[in-house]
């Protein structure tokens, strides 16, 4: 048991370390933009999952130290809280992905997580014991609920983010974090009703920290691919504007899409682009759409990559 628990620690370590890492990067990226609404909420997501390591970390030391296993009632709503806060922030950050603007489940977004909230902090607050075993029958239909709420968010957010056709670099990124915040949200609830007789917390566990440091390397390999690496490419490319014309000629690219190309080949971001060049976010998206079509390319970074050689 002590192995398992040690390895807890380190495991939970480095999940600290990667999102401090990745919270950093995003921190530099926003100074280089002015447009940084899906930065802050990745921001977020990432200080949430920072907060979440930082408990999981304290509980398997406490463990470790004591060699007793129990969570008080703080700990258990820190735990729920992090966790709803978690899947929010990540909605959120969806729906800022795409265009629609006033969708049913955008607006109940914030409603809805409010409702999830209060029924999650009574459940782990009052019928769920130290050892996170289920006291009540009324933890059964909790459970249920928290789950299929927030997988309905989520599952809402993904589609218009698929619906967008943003490249397939950022339906990659939101489908696996989607997929597995969604298991991790279900594992959870049956770990609690069914698995918790026969050790199911250690499973629990594990599950948890093997699905946040998964969404934290996922989080910080994306934010680099899209936002950091065309940037540092952009400096140590000797003559820039006549590797972008000789793309235009030879993809047969317009002089408004070259427009875009050049501030996209600069790191900007999509709204940053929209405001230079007084036009709207989903012409953007349209310009940059025929330039990956003309250059046969299925993302920002492979468009960068091949204006560059």
């Amino acid at each position: 048991m002590l192995l398992t628990d040690t390895f807890a620690v380190y495991l939970v370590a480095g999940i600290l370390a990667v999102s401090a890492a990745t919270i950093v990067l995003l921190l530099i990226r926003t100074k280089h933009t002015e447009s940084v609404s899906y930065l802050k909420y990745l921001a977020v997501f990432i200080l949430i999952n920072f907060l979440m390591g930082a408990l999981y970390l304290w509980e398997a030391f406490h463990e470790v130290i004591t060699g007793n296993f129990g969570y008080s009632f703080v700990c258990r709503v820190a735990d729920i809280s992090l966790f709803v806060a978690q899947a929010y922030i990540w909605v959120r950050y969806l729906f800022s992905s795409t265009s629609e603007k006033n969708t049913l489940l955008k607006r109940l977004s914030v409603p809805g997580f409010a409702v999830i909230f209060i029924i999650s902090f009574i459940t782990y607050g009052f019928f769920i014991n130290s050892g996170y075993e289920a006291t009540s029958s009324f933890t059964a239909i909790a459970e249920i609920a928290i789950a299929t709420g927030i997988s309905i968010f989520q599952i809402a957010g993904e589609i218009s983010v698929i619906r967008e056709k943003p490249g397939r670099l950022s339906v990659i990124y939101t489908a696996a974090v989607s997929l597995l915040l969604l298991v991790n949200g279900w594992w959870n609830a049956v770990c609690v009703l069914v698995l918790l007789k026969t050790d199911g917390f250690i499973m629990l566990t594990y599950s948890t920290h093997y699905c946040l440091a998964g969404i934290t390397v996922l989080t910080l390999i994306y934010i680099y691919k899209t936002d950091f690496q065309s940037t540092f490419l952009s400096s140590s490319v000797p003559d820039e504007n006549a590797l972008i014309n000789a793309a235009v000629i030879k993809y047969g690219i317009s002089e408004r899409e070259k427009d875009v190309l050049i501030l996209a080949c600069e790191g900007k971001t999509n709204p940053d682009i929209a405001k230079e060049l007084f036009i709207s976010i989903n012409t953007v998206k349209h310009h940059l759409h025929s330039i990956y079509a003309k250059m046969d390319v299925g993302s920002r970074v492979e468009m960068v990559r091949k204006v560059r050689g």
